[in-house]
């Protein structure tokens, strides 16, 4: 029995890549130059890849806010939501999220994406709780680029949900999970209930070998 679920962010419950769209973002307020573009790019590649060093990603992803308050990064994020995540924002996604909150289950983001990046979208496809990569703040309460705890890519999804699984009591196999990225592999294969959603090739060729269900929510 299914008693929780959890969804991706980027490319599941919304059609864009939080990430990238950050250093877009940066770039139309004056906040990074043009050529952050390029390195978001090459930075995307590596994690398609699976060849992400997570604490170069950092430093480069919040290179523009880095030492400045948690709160001004927070303000930024529901900023760039609005400009530039609002409108691929997925309906049937909202649609699912809202059909197992009336059943009266549990459902909460699990990303790759830092914490306070992804919220705004998590919210808005109505998920208030937000798993996923955290950043230290020094004692001043300023942005550091320091993870407090896993990278949530591949393998470090998985520990940050063995964590939040076990403070609930839950079997893995009282789990769902949805995800787009090959990446995803590692938590689709401990969950009981793995989805496959808008799914790039390489996780449609394991899908179709594991059996996993695939949904279309674009």
């Amino acid at each position: 029995m299914i008693r929780a679920h959890l969804f991706d962010l980027d490319g599941t419950l919304i059609a864009a890549d939080t990430d990238v769209s950050w250093q877009s973002f940066l770039v139309a307020r004056g906040l990074a130059p043009r050529s952050v573009i390029a390195e978001a790019d090459r930075f995307y590649e590596q994690y398609r890849r699976g060849t992400l060093i997570p604490e170069e990603f950092l430093r480069f992803q919040f290179r523009a806010v880095l030492g400045r308050p948690l709160a001004e990064l927070r303000e930024l994020a529901r900023e760039h939501f609005t400009d530039a995540l609002r409108a691929q924002l997925l309906p049937r996604a909202a649609a699912r999220v809202a059909e197992l909150k009336r059943e009266g289950l549990p459902v909460a983001v699990l990303t790759s994406t830092f914490v306070e990046l992804a919220r705004p979208a998590a919210e808005a496809q109505g998920i208030r709780e937000v798993l996923g990569t955290t950043l230290k703040v020094d004692a001043q309460g300023n942005l550091t680029s320091e993870l407090a705890g896993p990278y949530g890519l591949g393998p470090g999804k998985v520990a940050i949900a063995e964590v939040w699984r076990r403070e609930r009591g839950l079997d893995w196999s009282e789990l769902a999970y949805y995800g787009d990225s090959i990446n995803d592999r590692f938590i689709l294969e401990r969950v009981g209930a793995p989805f496959a959603v808008n799914a790039t090739p390489e996780l449609v060729e394991l899908a179709a070998q594991r059996g996993w269900p695939l949904l279309d929510w674009r």
